[in-house]
């Protein structure tokens, strides 16, 4: 009987400690479990602030890259409306003296002619007038250089204003339109340079 009790007392002790090791395992475990969970956490935690950092950083330089780029479209868009507006100013002055000219009254326009004919007249040519000319041809036949180039006159002319002068074979186109374009191109890159400056 006292072996028996020995036995059992042996089997309970090796029980306890068969116990005992296999709590002290688990809570190993359970620990071990604790401190990778704690880790993977920590690391986790780690490689999403470093994400975001990261994702912030690029965001931050695609909103400068974006500001830069807009600046400069912002600045050649700015030159490109002083361009046209400075373009816009340079066709309207000329297109001023054209109305100017299309304008003056009956002596000035008369005395405008009398200039062209003794600049430009030869001996015999034919004056042709526009057909809204403010006088008809004896007006220009009893101007001084006509009377002296003994030129002949005709009140035919489809443009806008001034002269032709022609002997036949040779026209020279002195009407108000190719007088202002003449101008514009002897005078649009000074003006142009002066505007651009």
């Amino acid at each position: 009987k006292k072996m028996e009790e020995n036995v059992k007392s042996n089997e309970s002790a090796l029980l306890e400690k068969i116990a005992l090791d296999a709590q002290n395992k688990c809570d190993r475990i359970i620990l071990d479990a604790q401190n990778y969970y704690d880790q993977a956490v920590k690391q986790a935690n780690e490689d999403a602030k470093a994400y975001i950092d990261g994702e912030k950083a690029r965001a931050v330089e695609a909103a400068e890259e974006y500001i830069r780029r807009s600046s400069t479209m912002d600045a050649l868009e700015e030159r490109k409306a002083v361009l046209s507006a400075k373009r816009r100013l340079i066709d309207g002055v000329y297109e001023g003296a054209l109305s100017m000219l299309k304008n003056m009254d009956k002596d000035k326009y008369l005395s405008f002619v009398e200039t062209l004919l003794a600049k430009y007249a030869k001996k015999g040519e034919r004056v042709v007038l526009s057909k809204t000319a403010p006088f008809d041809e004896t007006a220009v036949l009893s101007l001084p250089t006509a009377k002296k180039h003994q030129l002949t006159a005709e009140k035919s002319g489809e443009f806008d204003g001034g002269i032709i002068l022609t002997d036949g074979k040779v026209d020279k186109n002195l009407t108000f339109e190719s007088l202002c374009n003449s101008i514009k191109e002897q005078t649009e890159f000074e003006v142009s340079a002066h505007l651009f400056e």
